[in-house]
């Protein structure tokens, strides 16, 4: 399962998460994803200024999320739920979203970090630079790296513990 780097994201969240996942739904809107949102979500979303599509839940008839998701058109779901019937109505948009293999998060937290994983992706800003220039600032390891190629090294640690004999005597009990 990746983390998609544009596409539609689902949101459908119990009105004390739709405050805290704002600064999230914000944070995508501005990297180009298009919103879905069930009806109270869009709602909220709308009146905050965020362009925000309504989409039915199940049990709202079709076409609904879950079809969304089997049709390709979701490619990353919010869901929080609060109480038993809403975690219910919530099983069949977790099953498709599992089985389809389209990220899911249930947490506020969850849907901060995959906002925030999300954002330096397109920049590119998780390539690694390689070590090679940085060995000219530790010689020891350049030497090291070079042993190691040439001699490999023995299957016996580096750092051997000192033997009882030679470790200082304990100091008296008090």
């Amino acid at each position: 399962m990746r983390i998609p780097q544009s596409g539609t994201v689902f949101v459908s969240v119990n009105d004390p998460d739709k405050t805290k996942i704002l600064p999230a739904i914000r944070k995508l809107v501005e990297l180009g994803f298009a919103i879905k949102a069930t009806g109270g979500t869009q709602s909220f979303f709308e009146s905050k200024g965020l362009p925000v599509t309504v989409i039915n839940k199940v049990l709202e008839g079709r076409p609904h999320v879950v079809d969304a998701l089997k049709n390709g058109e979701i490619n990353l779901v919010f869901n929080t739920t609060d109480g038993a019937q809403a975690l219910a109505d919530s099983s069949s948009i977790r099953r498709a979203a599992l089985t389809l293999k389209v990220p899911y998060y249930t947490t506020m937290a969850g849907a901060a970090a995959a906002a925030q994983a999300i954002a330096p992706l397109p920049a590119g800003s998780l390539d690694s630079p390689p070590l090679q220039p940085y060995s000219s600032c530790f010689p020891a390891a350049r030497t090291l790296h070079f042993l190691t190629l040439t001699h490999p090294l023995p299957p016996t640690p580096l750092i051997t513990p000192p033997s009882p004999s030679s470790r200082p005597p304990s100091p008296p009990p008090a």
